[in-house]
């Protein structure tokens, strides 16, 4: 299997990928493979790489601006909460479970800017 290498600063964060690196320091590298690598090109919003432990691992940055997390959160809240919940038509067709469920998780995302944490989509939608 092909490892692709990680490069990373002295406080963790990744910084560079081989291929695509210049000059860095050979002792701060991990090897992974190709989907955890694949995966380390993308990141949600105040979201970075980082190793940890010598393991690749994706966590949110603690300097992230506390206004600027609530509006992400309602702009995600907006694209996948409110894209389903507004739906009369759609809500209509829900099973009376569903439709529990889905206005418990609709209720999380009315909350999610107050507690800075988004909820988890209901399995179902994801199909």
């Amino acid at each position: 299997m092909e490892k692709y290498k990680i490069y990373y600063n002295e406080n963790g964060w990744v910084i560079d990928r081989h291929p695509f690196y210049d000059e860095v320091d050979e002792s701060r590298m991990i090897e992974v493979d190709a989907k955890a690598y694949q995966l380390s090109m993308i990141t949600p919003n105040h979201f970075s790489w980082a190793v940890q432990d010598g393991k690749l691992v994706n966590i949110r940055r603690e300097e992230t601006p506390t206004e600027e997390l609530k509006e992400e959160l309602r702009q995600r809240r907006q694209n996948e909460c409110f894209y389903y919940t507004d739906r009369a038509g759609w809500m209509m067709s829900l099973t009376e479970a569903q439709l529990k469920e889905i206005m418990e998780w609709r209720n999380k995302w009315l909350d999610a800017p107050k507690i800075l944490e988004a909820p988890e989509k209901p399995k179902w939608l994801e199909d």
